[in-house]
């Protein structure tokens, strides 16, 4: 029913296994959802070893995990497309490494996918680690909204988000 794919370069462990620990305890809040979905993580730094050994306990657990392995960086976007291809499921997430799922994240947007079949996505409400609320991308932002987020003082980009 559901594939995650998280792709990584060089990650920092401790935060990668903060995020497996979240999506086992999102899945884990319906078994048939834990049994049903796969977590593909795309390794562009060529860290296999590292990789094999931390989601070795998840494994254990009950989580489907599949490594795969570039010998080159492919780059974000064309690791998370190759993911996609290879995967056959209903739903795909796209996950960064340092996101934390909240216990009934994935509960409730496949919910809200199942209820609403005209819906082809969905973007969570995102919090930073004092609870403050983070603005992801915005849908169709243009060249000034870009360039603002990007050059501009804390005082303008305000406006702007």
């Amino acid at each position: 029913m559901l594939s995650i794919s998280i792709v990584v370069y060089k990650p920092n462990i401790e935060i990668l296994e903060r995020a497996l620990d979240s999506i086992f305890d999102s899945l884990s809040q319906n078994l048939i959802l834990l049994e049903d979905s796969k977590i593909i993580i795309i390794d562009n730094g060529n860290q296999r070893n590292i990789l094999d050994s931390t989601v070795k306990t998840y494994i254990d657990n009950g989580l489907q995990i599949n490594i795969v392995s570039s010998v080159d960086n492919i780059g974000y976007g064309k690791a998370h497309n190759l993911a996609i291809l290879n995967s056959h499921s209903k739903y795909h997430l796209i996950l960064n490494p340092d996101v934390i799922l909240s216990s009934d994240a994935l509960k409730l947007g496949l919910e809200y996918l199942e209820r609403n079949i005209d819906v082809a996505a969905i973007s969570p409400k995102c919090f930073d680690d004092k609870n403050k609320v983070q603005y992801i991308a915005k849908t169709y932002p243009n060249l000034l909204v870009l360039l603002v987020r990007g050059i501009a003082p804390k005082f303008i980009k305000k406006f702007f988000l």
